[in-house]
This record gives C-alpha cells, structure tokens and sequence, in this order.
C-alpha cells in the first residue's frame, strides 16, 4: 500500500494512474491520498482498480478539495471523505498558522497528454507549456497563488487515524 500527505499524498493519488503503474511494474494493493494536490489531468483515463481512501478537508485553502472531486468521475474504486471547514493539516495538531510563501491551487489544472507533455491553460483557452522547469517557474511567477492555511483538528485527526487503519486492515491484511 501507499500513503502521503499533501504533496506525498498526490504521489499516492497518482500512483495509481496506469502509466505509473507500467513504470513501477504492478499496482499498488490500496491508495491513501491525505489532502492531496489533485491538480493534474491525464488524457490517458485508465487508473488501478485497487481501493483508494481520500482524506480531505472541505476548508482547506492549500490543496481545495474541488481538484479531488472533479477527479473523482476518471477514479475507479474510490472513497472520498471529507471533514467539514477542515484545513490542510487537519490530522496535525497544530493552532491555525497561515504560510505566507507557499504556493496555493487555486481551480487551474495541469494537462498531460499522452505523449507526455503538460500544459495549463492560460486566458482566453491558450495552452501554455509546463514540460520544463522554467514554464513552471514562470507560471508560478505570473500567477502570485501564494499563501494557505494550516490548522489540526482533533475531531478529524482521530478519525483519520482509525479511518486509515481500517482501510489498510482491510486492503492489506
């Protein structure tokens, strides 16, 4: 099984995405994306059928839980569970800190199309390149989505934990 946070959740997320998939050589048993970065589009639509658990924050600021749930349609055998105006790091227990230099998702997505290369939409539906670092740079630059929030929840952090549990108990033995 895999499991991550943040953006260690969106290689579990994206772990079982089936070009990854012939890359690492089989499927993952079970998926546990935290509060994943879910920003990203394949044009190749096939995905492991192995069970995912999604765990996410409806307040969370970082990684919105809207990229999850627009994803969700292409994702064969997945749960997703939310925890009402949590922040990223709900499972944390840290008081509510807001980061002022971390790079935020806001409702853009990234394209990859079946040759590989990413591109992102800029104004007015024109593709902008994102193969290269520097496209991303300058994307990053341009588009100032800078700032987010952090804040523990006990309530979600407890459920999280037996939540987590039980999904790998059930998938992994």
């Amino acid at each position: 099984g895999i499991a991550g946070w943040s953006l260690g959740g969106t290689v579990a997320l994206y772990s079982a995405w089936s070009p990854i998939v012939e890359v690492l050589g089989s499927p993952f048993d079970a998926h546990l994306p935290i509060y994943p970065a879910a920003h990203i589009r394949p044009d190749v639509k096939k995905w492991s059928n192995s069970p995912m658990l999604i765990l996410h924050g409806t307040g969370d600021d970082w990684t919105p839980i809207h990229l999850v749930q627009s994803l969700l349609p292409e994702l064969p055998n997945v749960t997703l569970h939310s925890y009402p105006d949590a922040h990223h790091g709900f499972d944390s227990v840290e008081e509510k800190i807001w980061f002022p230099n971390v790079i935020r998702l806001g409702k853009r997505t990234v394209r990859i199309e079946e040759n590989g290369h990413m591109s992102g939409i800029w104004k007015f539906g024109i593709r902008f390149p994102m193969n290269e670092s520097n496209h991303r740079r300058l994307v990053i630059k341009i588009l100032r989505n800078r700032g987010a929030h952090v804040k523990g929840d006990p309530v979600g952090r407890e459920d999280a934990l037996q939540r987590s549990t039980s999904f790998f108990s059930t998938h992994l033995g």
